[in-house]
């Protein structure tokens, strides 16, 4: 009687199957959560914004330029002298800050927009898909005054890969 060595057919068949199986349902999860975090650099970038906004409109200060300027690769104005003015990084790993309005004392709305895959920057598909991509953080006045206002959060991302800003199908 010969002693069987190794494995069967059959049993390397088997586990073949159960790791394709658990592959074909981490791999989408393991992208979901990519996008996910990608996601979150937006919120980092444009935080650095919204402190530095914030103080200088508190202060009764203009934020960056008129609109008037034109503008470099990255869609900011060229003249501008918000990163400056905010001591914020403009570039991250998966896109960049590409525009703002500028605030002056009187204005009611401040509005900055980071966009994926901006300035060779890369980013995952599903952050870019249907040709969107872009986080705006927007800054308005709420009372008659001008001396209060109000952060609000928009994206045209999709829903599934947005934490903490509310997911619209056009930022214009």
């Amino acid at each position: 009687m010969q002693k069987q060595q190794g494995f069967t057919l059959i049993e390397l068949m088997i586990v073949v199957a159960i790791i394709g199986i658990l592959a074909a349902i981490a791999i989408p999860q393991y992208q979901n959560y990519i996008a996910r975090a990608q996601f979150s650099e937006a919120h980092t970038l444009l935080g650095g914004v919204r402190t530095g906004a914030q103080e200088r409109i508190n202060r009764g200060r203009s934020v960056g330029d008129d609109g008037d300027s034109e503008s470099d690769s990255d869609g900011l104005a060229s003249d501008s002298n918000i990163v400056e003015q905010l001591g914020i990084q403009v570039l991250g790993s998966h896109g960049a800050i590409t525009a703002h309005s500028g605030w002056s004392d009187g204005d009611s709305v401040f509005d900055v927009t980071y966009t994926f895959g901006a300035d060779d920057t890369e980013a995952s598909p599903r952050l870019t898909a249907d040709g969107g991509g872009a986080v705006r953080y927007r800054y308005f006045v709420t009372d008659a005054d001008g001396d209060a206002g109000t952060w609000e959060c928009q994206t045209d991302v999709d829903e599934a890969y947005v934490s903490d800003c509310e997911s619209v199908d056009d930022l214009d």
